[in-house]
This record gives C-alpha cells, structure tokens and sequence, in this order.
C-alpha cells in the first residue's frame, strides 16, 4: 500500500548491543498495521496486524485468520497477476526445516491445496523468488527478512526464528543457503519480537542447561538480580548477520511491552497474564 496520513516511526530499544543499525517501522494508523517502507522500497511488500485484526493463528482460530489475511491483501495491496491472492502459511514448528517455492511447485500446490487460496507449510523458513505471500502467525518470535538477488530477480527469505530455532542455528542455514545458490544478500529486517528484557528462563530449565556453559551464547543469556537469565536469542541473530557483513533493519519493538499496551499478542506475556492464550497477530512479505 502507498503511505498513508498518520504515519508514525517506532522507537523503543531493546536495551542489549547495538549491534544493528537501528532504523524505524512505521504504523498507519488508518490501516493499523506496522510496515518496513525501506522493505516496500526494495520491492518487497510487507505488513505486521495488531490487535485490532483480532487473533490471527491459524490453529487456534483459523476461519477468522484466513477471512482477515484474505481481506488485507484484497483491500490494501494490488492485484498485479494470477497469483497475488494465493498465500503459504509457514506452519512454525520449531524445526530447522527450509522449504522452497519455485515456479514448478507453486503450480503443485495451488492446484493440491484444499483450502483455495493458500497452503500450509511444515517449516520455519521460506525461500523464494516467486510474487505469492507468504504469511506467518508470531507472538513473540522474530520473524526475519532476508532480501537477495540473483540474475536480476528478487529473492526473499522468510524465517521464523523462536529461542528452539536459534539454538538450532537456522538463521546460520538460511543464510549459508543463500550463499550455496549464489544469491546476494542485500539486507535483512526483523518485525518485532521479544526482547531478553522481557524474556525470562529458569537456569534450571531443560534449554538452559547445556547453553549457560556455551561460550557463544555468553553475551545473550544475562542473569538478572533474581537469578533468572534474560534470554536475547533476537540479539544473537543480528550479530551473526552483522558480522557478515549484513545489514540489519530492526523493528526495535518488544512483544511484550506491546501486549502491555494492548496493541500486539504475546505469547509470554498471555501465558504469564493468563489472558489471550492462544492469540497470535500476522506478519506477511510478498516481492512485488
């Protein structure tokens, strides 16, 4: 969509390492929707719901996910071609599997899918080069983009990185994937996530036990003055891109500040509160 009247930057820090270049999303607030007018710029479509959609996963709610992605796509983004209605739903399952969409297997897919317009994915990362959205249900992962190019054309990663993800070093396969096809990566940018401020584990827990004498993760798990180690797995990404030499957008906002104030679903924030359990908002990339 073209900007609207109402557009506001975000600017709260996450308080751990700027080892970003920290950039602002915007907000519509006709639309109330967050976006990346540097990722539109690049030729990538992109959009992150609020509350305002209502509760977008499509597990615990998936008639009303579907009706809502359908309506935002249909009412704010143009209709360039035959596929610009069909749409994968990566299905975050905490995995470190990478799928990919090429011309071959997006004509499968639309032709085998039960659902009309879309399909969901067993995956935590999308590679593609193909104008078809790609849409994600979060609520305190970092949802991040990877934009490359090859041969002229555009290619977008789209990774769902939660705290198991990271562990599993996705975001280092995605990225190595890239460099195998020879795609060059131009940029990355991440929608909001939980920050370790506000992201919280146990030094008992099963997933601490073996990262808390991990060397690499020494600067990403800080014990707090209750002996609870904030968790910055977010940080632990941007660093790794950094150091490659890549760019990163960030959104600079916490999932959990945003549940605060009623504007975003978090998944933490919701189980620790007791409220929305189950809710998720959306996130959505499309190449021009």
């Amino acid at each position: 969509f073209q900007a609207e009247d109402g557009i506001r930057d975000a600017q709260e820090s996450r308080g751990l390492g700027d080892v970003y270049k920290r950039q602002m999303i915007s907000y519509s607030e006709k639309l109330k929707l967050y976006y990346f007018p540097e990722l539109q710029d690049l030729g990538i479509e992109n959009f992150c719901t609020t509350k305002y959609y209502g509760n977008l996963s499509f597990k615990t709610n998936p008639d009303h996910a579907q009706n809502t992605i359908n309506q935002i796509i249909e009412n704010y983004y143009p209709q360039n071609s035959t596929n610009d209605n069909f749409f994968f739903v990566m299905g975050t399952e905490g995995v470190d599997q990478i799928d990919e969409i090429t011309p071959r297997n997006l004509n499968m897919y639309k032709f085998l899918s039960s659902n009309k317009n879309f399909e969901k994915l067993t995956c935590d990362a999308i590679i593609t080069d193909q104008k078809v959205w790609l849409i994600v249900s979060p609520a305190d992962c970092m949802i991040l983009v990877l934009v490359g190019r090859k041969n002229n054309n555009l290619i977008v990663a789209f990774v769902h990185l939660g705290f198991t993800s990271v562990i599993l070093d996705l975001h280092k396969k995605v990225f190595d994937s890239l460099l195998i096809q020879g795609i060059e990566i131009i940029k990355a940018f991440s929608f909001p996530y939980i920050s370790g401020k506000s992201y919280k584990r146990d030094p008992l827990d099963s997933k601490m036990a073996n990262l808390k004498n991990d060397i690499s993760w020494t600067d990403f798990l800080i014990r707090d003055e209750n002996g609870l180690f904030e968790v910055h797995f977010g940080s632990r990404v941007i660093n790794y891109l950094t150091e490659k030499g890549i760019e990163v957008v960030d959104s600079g906002l916490d999932t959990y500040t945003l549940a605060e104030s009623n504007i975003l679903y978090s998944h933490y924030y919701s189980n620790k509160k007791n409220v929305d359990v189950g809710s998720r908002f959306a996130v959505g990339v499309r190449i021009k």
